[in-house]
């Protein structure tokens, strides 16, 4: 796994086989992470506005983390 991006204790774009894998810093009192694999529509929006999207898109999933819950991924099972 390639990491491409990293905002410290905000988030982490990394790339592995052609997949861009998004790691969000959550939490308050307990942290945890939101991890996802970016979509087609996420991917453009980065290409178009770069670290920019990432961000908001941080923001969105620190808002409301279980939004991404169908989507979150285990980055153990990833970095195999």
């Amino acid at each position: 796994m390639k990491e491409i991006l990293r905002s410290q204790w905000d988030f982490m774009l990394c790339e592995k086989d052609g997949d861009l894998l998004f790691s969000v810093i959550c939490g308050t009192i307990g942290i945890f992470e939101v991890n996802i694999l970016l979509n087609a529509e996420e991917i453009e929006n980065y290409n178009k506005k770069g670290d920019e999207y990432l961000k908001e898109l941080a923001e969105q999933s620190r808002y409301s983390p279980k939004s991404y819950n169908d989507r979150h991924i285990d980055i153990n099972y990833i970095t195999k």
